[in-house]
């Protein structure tokens, strides 16, 4: 690390969270989509879960992987979906709840499914606690 030729490099990859809309149907409603992705604090996931230099996504594209070559700009920022990703528990509630009413659903029971790493089995605890803060 002290070496001037050490370069550090956040590893091109993503994870995400799939929602099975072939088994259960809430799933494909927007709002509730949605109200799931604002439930999750990435930032805390990633600072304090993960700990391992993880950078919260800003949409499908991983942090540094590039960067257009017409503007120049980070990949990643070009797909940034702001709307999407950031943490708002508060607008996820009222998301849920305006989703359930479109459904005719008031509650949901899903089960999470990781791998058996460690870091997995964490990251999957964080994101379970978090959910649970949703109403239903």
């Amino acid at each position: 690390q002290h070496n001037p030729n050490f370069v550090k490099r956040l590893p091109t990859a993503t994870t995400r969270l799939d929602l099975n809309q072939n088994k259960v149907k809430a799933f494909k409603n927007f709002n509730i989509r949605r109200a799931f992705s604002l439930a999750i604090n990435r930032s805390q996931l990633t600072k304090d879960v993960l700990q391992d230099g993880s950078v919260p996504l800003k949409g499908f594209v991983p942090s540094k992987m590039g960067s257009n070559p017409k503007t120049g700009e980070a990949f990643d920022k070009e797909a940034y979906v702001k709307g999407a990703v950031t943490y708002d528990l508060s607008r996820a509630k009222k998301l849920l709840q305006k989703g359930y009413k479109q459904t005719g659903v008031n509650q949901l029971h899903v089960t999470l499914l990781t791998s058996d790493t460690d870091s997995s089995k964490d990251a999957a605890e964080f994101i379970q606690a978090d959910l649970q803060k949703l109403p239903g």
